[in-house]
């Protein structure tokens, strides 16, 4: 089946004892999808402007946008699946202190799923991302990205998932031997 969904929502932050702290967050999403027998595509893309703290290391509001799309694809025969895409995720900081901070990032992303059971999985992921900030190259870096993993059904309304690997990123101008910028 095929889908197409598109959302929009805005976070109103209001505090009584606080009122500087006050701010408003916008979030669209979109998301398509194009299902066949044996393949699929799928298109995920969001937008935010955002001065929220929540899951960052900011101790005051910094404004920002945040851009993600991804695309992926993949086509599956017998009981094997292969999978890969590509995605693209912008950070732009709106105050010229944190401007440095700004950067983009390309991932090419590829994986194998075989059906080891009539509901589970062993997967095998690889991803190569491209980290470029715009306004200091001593953070540039490549990272590299393997991961197996193994997910099943094993009741009606229960599911399991579980991935490990290893990841590493190498910077453009790394000062010391352990690639600390």
């Amino acid at each position: 089946d095929h889908w197409f969904r598109a959302d929009y929502n805005v976070d109103f932050e209001q505090f009584v004892k606080y009122p500087r702290e006050n701010d408003q967050n916008q979030y669209l999403t979109s998301e398509a999808a194009l299902n066949f027998t044996d393949s699929f595509i799928h298109v995920d893309q969001s937008l935010s402007k955002t001065s929220s703290r929540s899951g960052t290391q900011f101790t005051e509001r910094v404004s920002r946008l945040e851009h993600d799309v991804d695309t992926s694809g993949g086509y599956k025969f017998n009981r094997t699946t292969v999978r890969g895409g590509y995605n693209y995720f912008s950070r732009s900081f709106d105050s010229a202190i944190h401007k440095s901070l700004n950067y983009h990032a390309h991932k090419f992303y590829s994986g194998v799923a075989v059906e080891t059971g009539p509901k589970t999985n062993i997967t095998v992921d690889y991803a190569f991302t491209n980290y470029n900030y715009t306004k200091d190259s001593r953070r540039d870096g490549l990272e590299n990205e393997i991961f197996l993993g193994f997910s099943g059904h094993f009741l009606p309304k229960t599911s399991f998932f579980s991935k490990f690997g290893y990841g590493r990123i190498d910077y453009d101008q790394a000062t010391d031997a352990d690639n600390f910028v």
